[in-house]
Order: C-alpha cells, then structure tokens, then sequence
C-alpha cells in the first residue's frame, strides 16, 4: 500500500471510529492494521494525539464511565506501549526532563514559584494524549468484545425473499418469507433461501449449508454455495469465507465451500476483487473477470485456475412456481407438458388428453380411432399450458387459446386421431416403432420430444411463463425439429401419408409445412417478441381423400422443443 492512500485510510477508519460508525468489516480491517503494522499503529497515534490537542474539552474517552470501569488486560496493551516506548514523543519527554531548569523562588521557604513553563505543560498533554491513545485502543477491542457477547443487534440487514423446500437446523435461527433478517449464524440442512440485503443484493443460499449475515455488506460462508447478484447500488457487498474474501465489483458470481476448507468463486458477469489465504495470515490479491473461476488451496491460500460452470450454482427461485432456476438458457416444452417448469420436474409418464384437456398418466390407445369437434380445452393442471384441442374446422375459425384468439381460415381435417399428447417414445411400442429421425429416438428417455400424431393441438401461454422466469430473462424466440417417424411395418404405405405442420403466434401462422410424409423432418426457428401471449403447435392430416391418406402414418412429433431464453444486462 503506498504511503499516502495508507495515509488516508487510516485516518479515515480512526475517524469513523470517533464517530461510532465503523462497521463490523471496517473494525476488522482496522483491527489487522493495528495488530500487524508498526507503520499504521504511528499514523493512528499521530492522528488520535493530533484530535486530543485540537479537543480543547479533554478527549472524548477522557471521562467515559467504560474506560473509568474498565478492567480487563487490553490485548493491544503491550504493542501500543512498545510503540511508545520507541517512539519520539518518549525521547523528547526525557531531554526535557534532563534539561528543565530549577523553578525560582524557593519552595522550602515557601517563597512563590512560577507558573509551569509551556514547553512543560505540553510535555504533560503529550504523555496524557499518549494515555488517551492507550485508552482508545483498550475501548475499541472492548466495544468488539462486547458486540460479540450481545444478542442479535436491533437493526435488521435484509429480509427473507423467498424460500424453497427449506429445512433449518433443527433448535437453531430460522426465517420465513417476508421476515426481517439480523446479523447471526444460520445453517440450512437443504432446499432455497433467497436474502434480499438493504445495500440491494440478492443472494441465493443452497442447503446445505452453514453461513452468517453479518452486515448488510457481507455475508459470512463456512460451508455450501452461495451467488449473489449485486444490483448498482450494492457495489462492494463481499461473501467471505474461511480462507478468501470476494469484494464485488458490479457482478453476479458464486462461491463454494466445501468440507475440506477449499473455496471456488465461480465469475458470472462482472468482476470481482478476491483476496485469498486466511485471516492473520499473508494474503494475496487479484481480480476475477467473467468467464473466469479460481480455486483457493485451503493449506497455502494460492488460488488455481479451474473452469468456470455456469450452471453450478441456484441463481434464482420462485416459490410460486417451484423455479430452481440455475442459468439455463432454454425451457423444455416437452418437459412442460409432463407437468414442469421447463426445467426438467415434470412427469414423462403423464399425458393430455386433446378432447377434454384431461390430465391423466399414460395408457397405450394403439390403433384405435376417436373422433371430436374443434371445442378448446383448458388443461387447469398444467400452469403453462393454455389449452388443447382436435383441429376440426373445416376451413372456418379455429379457436386456439382461452381469449378467443381465432386462426384464419383453420385447415381442413377428418377430425379424427389417435393418440394422446405425450412425451414418450414407446408411444408406438405396441405398433413395433418409435419416434425415430435418422437412427436418432425422440421422446423420454431420449431426446425430448412432444408426440403429436394428427390431428392435435396445444397452445403454451407465454406470460405465464414469463411472469416465473428470473428477472431480466425473457423468452427470445422457440426451436423445434418438426419430423414424422417412419413406420416399419407399413413401408409399402409410407409413400402415401401426409400430413401437416403448422407453427402459430397469437392465432397467426408463422411456420408451416404441408403434405409432408413419414420420413420427412426440418428444424424449425422463429423469433417471439415481448408483446407475444400464445404460441400454438398443431398438426393436422392433410385431408383430402380419406382413402389415400391413412391417419395411422402421420406420426408426427416436435423433437428438442424449446423455448430459448434472453438474459438482460440492463
């Protein structure tokens, strides 16, 4: 540190310090300055003897009922008077004691004596600044001491945000959501906790883990993961562990502990500075850019470069949802449909019914036939999925979401279908296929997939989705392969089906593809706009002659479908 910015940071903490405003980390940094710096101990005398002079009512310690009671060996003492001892205030106390002359008068014939000279009136102040200095000291390790006896303080750091699955431990501190949060330890056994700090940032704790709040600035992590998202007023807010300190710098990073005393830090966005090795002991510094992590060695504090993973870490939840969300860039449609978020909770083995919007686990329909009209089904269950229906208009409206919202004209169909709405691959098991593109399987347990067999249609809602995403991610656009599986026991038929694909937003045709046969597959993107409410997926038989166009060969399916997501710096 070079001489005047320690300059100037020493006399900035002991200020504070006069002040009573140091804060929990400031203490500690002063602390380990005054402990470990022979240099910083003279500027904190210099700068406190200076105050005592300026303060022409005695020093603000001076008549302090803590100091006058106080009775405990200071553990700064020792250095503090060493300091002292050496110092050239001690010298010039005694070449002025060898050098003061006799007072006149004299004093055995009580004659008068002179008043004191200046020079030893200030030797006096000198050696009672000294006193005051020691007095200082004494009373801030005693205001640490005690802080560290009392209970948790009045003024809050945060509160509770969210929370997930939590289990605390069992007898210890915990919170639910919407509480105030205070300086303490905390151990979560498993699930989400997400802190909203007063300085504006967020941070997501994954149990299990064992961490404190300290201030509304830090947060302490002995064990588990944590990642923290700093907003622009928060820059600064550090997480440290036992042997690093991450000081943010306008960023979201994470930060790992685990058994053995290893901490990771893992840069998102942003940078941060990180100082490694443990308290007491020499540490070294360095800035983690994004895209970069380190790994601190718990033994000797280096810090080794490891590979940066974006999705180690929980980086936002929502309750309401059961959202875990952990950086992923895309939702699963097909995962959706099995009853999740897009994540990958939902269900493989449950499935929708087109001509009620029923919700139902699976049952093998084989070849049977079933017929409906072109009614909307909501599907209530199912959070993201607006409805369902059999397409079934005969060239007129079709009616594609809760709100009205018509396609027009509506392609021409039989009417009739198959199958379900599902997401399985032995969907055609009991026919001897599966949902096959060039030797690749789609459909759970393979690539996901959404099987569609004409004449069959669902229409996801898209705020919905979006009113569950973390902040700043929104929906960018969907992805699909739209493919119609061969059949291998009917090759001498595959020429002759057809069928159709069609892609909707808010009712409009986007994308469609038309008299397609088995064996036929294209992947699909198209963009979708903040304004945008529905997206309907549907595919139809192509009717035209019912004898030339066997429904039992459009097995359609939308493989890898996906809804990819934006992230908003801003």
């Amino acid at each position: 540190m070079k001489e005047n910015t320690k300059i100037i940071q020493i006399t900035t903490l002991a200020w504070r310090a006069l002040q009573n405003q140091l804060k929990p980390h400031e203490f500690e940094i002063l602390e380990d300055l005054l402990a470990n710096d022979p240099e910083a101990r003279a500027i904190y005398l210099e700068f406190m003897a200076n105050h005592a002079t300026m303060n022409q009512s005695g020093f603000i310690f001076e008549s302090s009922p803590v100091c006058d009671a106080l009775e405990i060996d200071d553990p700064f003492r020792q250095v503090v008077e060493k300091d002292l001892s050496e110092s050239a205030v001690r010298k010039a106390m005694r070449e002025s004691q060898d050098t003061l002359p006799e007072p006149p008068g004299d004093s055995k014939a009580g004659l008068p004596r002179r008043s004191e000279p200046s020079f030893q009136k200030l030797i006096k102040l000198v050696a009672r600044t000294a006193a005051i200095v020691l007095l200082c000291l004494t009373v801030l390790w005693l205001d640490r001491t005690l802080m560290q006896c009392q209970p948790a303080p009045i003024h809050s750091v945060g509160l509770m945000a969210d929370a997930m699955n939590v289990q605390w431990k069992p007898g210890g501190v915990e919170y639910r959501i919407g509480e105030k949060i205070y300086p303490g330890e905390l151990e979560l056994e498993t699930g989400c906790a997400k802190f909203a700090f007063h300085d504006g940032a967020e941070v997501v704790i994954e149990g299990p883990a064992r961490f404190s709040l300290v201030a509304s600035d830090r947060l302490d992590l002995q064990r588990g993961r944590a990642y923290a998202r700093i907003g622009p007023d928060a820059i600064g807010f550090s997480i440290v562990t036992p042997n690093s300190k991450v000081i943010d710098l306008g960023t979201e990073f994470g930060v790992i502990v685990d058994s053995s005393g290893s901490s990771q830090v893992h840069m998102i966005k942003g940078r941060a500075s990180l100082l490694a090795g443990k308290r007491g002991q020499e540490r070294s510094s360095s800035l983690i850019e994004a895209g970069q992590a380190g790994r601190v060695d718990p033994a000797s504090g280096k810090v080794h470069s490891i590979t940066m993973e974006k999705e180690a870490f929980v980086r936002d939840i929502s309750s309401s949802s059961g959202l875990a969300w952990r950086g992923q860039m895309a939702i699963d449609l097909a995962d959706v449909i099995g009853g999740g978020n897009g994540f990958g909770a939902g269900n493989p083995d449950m499935v929708i019914d087109p001509a009620t919007g029923k919700f139902t686990e699976y049952v093998e329909r084989g070849k049977s036939t079933r017929s409906a009209n072109s009614t909307y089904n909501p599907v209530a269950p199912l959070k993201y999925v607006d409805g369902v229906f059999v397409p079934n208009s005969n060239g007129g409206p079709l009616v594609v979401s809760s709100l009205g919202t018509q396609m027009t004209p509506g392609p021409r169909t039989s009417g009739c279908f198959r199958k379900d709405i599902t997401v399985l691959n032995k969907v055609y098991r009991s026919e001897g296929g599966n949902l096959t593109d060039h030797d690749i399987k789609y459909g759970y347990p393979f690539h996901p997939a959404i099987s569609m067999h004409a004449n069959l249609g669902i229409t996801f809602d898209l705020e919905a989705i979006r009113k569950d995403l973390p902040a700043n991610v929104d929906i960018a656009g969907f992805e699909a392969l739209c493919a119609v599986a061969v059949s291998p026991n009917e090759t001498d038929l595959n020429d002759r089906g057809m069928s159709d694909f069609w892609i909707l937003i808010d009712g409009k045709e986007q994308k469609s593809y038309q008299a397609v046969k088995p064996g036929f597959s294209q992947w699909t993107q198209l963009a979708i706009t903040p304004g945008n409410r529905f997206l309907t997926i549907l595919t139809t038989d192509h009717r035209q002659n019912a004898d030339q166009d066997p429904i039992q060969l459009d097995r359609c399916f939308f493989g890898d479908p996906v809804l990819r997501l934006t992230y908003n710096d801003k």
